[in-house]
């Protein structure tokens, strides 16, 4: 539509915006805006495609991933999935991740694929997937190997408490 073919006036409709702010970002945020489509704001699994989003993210800054969304600093718990594409353990797990995801809105869940990060593997000392990492204020303070629902679970609970 043309400027010149555009309503003007009390008629005019204004368009909503495409991208959400960074309040609407922020699942802890009482007044975070829900689109229309869904009922809250999505508690979900990030991907992790460098390092630096890694480090950013345990230090607690405002990260835009690459692989798409932002990790906003209000969480102070992180837990980490190391994962391959190829482990049968790890499919079975990331619904069951994705789901916690939804349960401990108070923690940020990020995720990385070992054969494409392969530094950051062995710098965290992954020796099998899925071994998941949790970060309290930036300090690693535990660590969980395979794909143990209840141990997981547990782990976010203790850390989780008061964050």
């Amino acid at each position: 539509m043309s400027d010149e073919t555009k309503p003007t006036g009390p008629e005019a409709v204004v368009p909503e915006a495409t991208a959400p702010d960074a309040a609407a970002l922020d699942a802890t945020n009482p007044g975070a805006a829900a689109s229309d489509s869904e009922e809250a704001p999505v508690h979900t699994v990030h991907n992790i495609s460098s390092k630096e989003e890694f480090y950013q993210v345990i230090k607690g800054e405002v990260v835009t991933l690459s692989a798409g969304g932002t990790v906003l600093p209000s969480k102070k718990v992180v837990i980490l999935d190391s994962f391959a594409i190829w482990c049968g353990p790890c499919k079975m797990i990331a619904p069951v991740f994705q789901d916690m995801a939804k349960e401990f809105t108070n923690v940020h869940f990020i995720k990385f694929d070992v054969d494409q990060l392969p530094d950051l593997a062995q710098e965290l000392g992954v020796a099998a997937m899925p071994t998941f990492f949790i970060f309290k204020d930036g300090q690693k303070v535990d660590k969980i190997q395979g794909a143990n629902p209840p141990a997981i679970k547990a782990a976010l609970v203790k850390y989780s408490a008061g964050a």
